[in-house]
């Protein structure tokens, strides 16, 4: 039978074997922010949150987008960012629109309203190696006085 002084040094030795329960990982929040077009290119202006309290490295971002009931893709990585613990980041990137989706983001948004966009797909992590998957909504509307630039 165990005695309670072996039990007690088993106890205080097993932290020292290396055994750490993992944290969970929650999925890096992503949102776009921005698109705009400089020089016959489009920029896709997306916000990246780690809402963790550990560094996130984000190795790659792919993402269907619906804009205005257009359908775009996004591919990006690797390698892209390392987040912080429970910060934010603004990246932005190349994405290809052709000039019926151009023209239909700019209708939808004319006369100050909005355009409805979701953006779904997944990100993957180096470390620790997981997939996420992301879906986000939200509403991009013309910035005055420039055009072709949506927030």
């Amino acid at each position: 039978m165990i005695d309670r002084r072996s039990l007690l040094a088993f106890a205080l030795l097993l932290p020292a074997c290396g055994y750490r329960p993992k944290k969970p990982l929650a999925p890096p929040r992503v949102t776009m922010t921005g698109l705009r077009r400089e020089n016959r290119q489009w920029l896709l202006k997306l916000r990246l949150q780690n809402l963790v309290d550990a560094d996130m490295y984000l190795d790659r971002l792919q993402l269907e987008i619906s804009i205005a009931g257009r359908q775009l893709r996004f591919d990006h990585g690797p390698p892209m960012n390392v987040l912080s613990a429970l910060a934010t980041d603004v990246i932005e990137q190349p994405i290809s629109i052709d000039g019926a989706t151009a023209a239909a983001i700019a209708s939808a948004t004319a006369n100050s309203r909005s355009a409805a966009y979701a953006l779904k797909g997944a990100a993957w992590t180096a470390e620790p190696k997981r997939r996420f998957d992301v879906e986000q909504e939200g509403f991009l509307s013309a910035v005055p006085g420039r055009p072709d630039e949506y927030r």
